[in-house]
């Protein structure tokens, strides 16, 4: 007899794959509108603090737990949303820290400055707190490079060493013992299943290296197929549970092709705000924008590194970020263009009243 019944290969995550590209549309709806609505550098700067005070107080909330308990629990974002896990609230602060640090250090209110300082140092205590160690080597890279753009790069570097040590002399043994595997180059249970994930993801890529898998294609089926050879023996049995890599995510969804444009745009921002820097430094009406395009900057930076170990490559915090890089460029260019009109026309100088001149 003749088998008539047929199961495509990728029949088993279609269901949620489409709740997964329904989920990334509203963020691409939601990330369009931004770059609508935010029209001016005041609206722009209430994004940023909105964005950075709404995170930044749940990290001040985990910092006082954190403080009460020692240290031994982890901290975990709120429930049911992006950033639920420790590793993926860890990766959020990483990336809202830049934010707190350049508006903190232009703002000119003495009450303000002084919140944004508090939640500044929460927010990096509470990415140690989360027990990530993608988190931890996030916010390793964004407060050097803070230090390095910092304008007073000695005491910025002498504090951020004496608060590694600290950190390293008064943290719980708990801590010490998840990230001393990291520093000693041991691969637990959980870095055995993230190399287990990125091989499948190579594995499904190379045979679908223009489409992918399709989004949430990490599946056990599709594992049994597309798994690293004998990865079952040779890490202990170990199944695929998630791509725990925006890089990796990309390949096994979207293939080499979806892979390629992710990396463009993520070069491409890191670019274009390298060029707003050079550009506010050449026109003293534009400085503002310097530290705007630092924020881009070590947001992106915090998103790479902390991304690179688990997979939240559609986030709306980083195409926010994205939106923001579009605003500032949009902006940049308003105030070129009329400074150029007002110096090709400059603004008549007014005569003297006849009769006053008489007098």
């Amino acid at each position: 007899m003749i088998n008539t019944h047929f199961e495509p290969m990728f029949a088993d995550h279609i269901e949620l794959g489409t709740v997964r590209l329904i989920e990334f549309s509203k963020i691409m709806v939601l990330t369009l509108l931004t770059i609508f609505l935010v029209t001016s550098q005041k609206k722009l700067k209430y994004l940023l603090m909105v964005t950075s005070f709404s995170l930044g107080l749940i990290a001040l909330k985990g910092t006082v737990f954190g403080i009460l308990t020692g240290g031994q629990f982890r901290v975990w974002g709120p429930p049911r949303s992006f950033i639920a896990d420790n590793n993926d609230f860890g990766l959020a602060l990483n990336m809202i820290i830049p934010m707190l640090f350049f508006l903190g250090r232009d703002e000119e209110n003495r009450k303000l400055k002084i919140a944004f300082r508090v939640v500044f140092i929460c927010s990096v205590v509470a990415v140690l707190l989360t027990y990530s160690r993608g988190a931890m080597l996030g916010v390793t890279a964004v407060m050097s490079m803070i230090a390095l753009k910092s304008r007073h790069k000695l005491i910025a570097g002498f504090l951020v060493v004496t608060a590694a040590f600290l950190v390293i002399t008064f943290a719980p043994h708990a801590w010490m013992a998840r990230m001393g595997a990291l520093a000693g180059g041991q691969l637990d249970g959980s870095a055995q299943e993230r190399l287990t994930s990125w091989g499948f993801a190579w594995n499904l890529a190379k045979n679908y290296p223009i489409t992918g898998g399709g989004f949430e294609c990490f599946t056990p089926n599709l594992f049994a197929t597309f798994s690293p050879r004998d990865a079952r023996t040779w890490l202990g049995g170990l199944t695929s549970s998630g791509p725990h890599s925006i890089y990796f995510q990309v390949l096994g969804e979207q293939g080499f092709v979806g892979l390629g444009i992710f990396l463009g745009l993520l070069a491409s921002c890191l670019l274009s705000a390298r060029r707003l820097r050079k550009q506010a430094a050449r026109d003293p009406a534009l400085a503002w924008i310097d530290s705007y395009a630092q924020i881009v900057e070590l947001g992106i930076l915090g998103y790479m590194v902390s991304g690179a170990f688990l997979g939240r490559a559609y986030f709306d915090l980083y195409l926010q970020i994205v939106a923001v890089l579009i605003v500032l460029k949009i902006l940049c260019k308003k105030e070129m263009l009329a400074a150029a009109i007002a110096a090709r026309n400059p603004a008549p100088v007014a005569e003297p009243d006849m009769q006053e001149a008489m007098v």
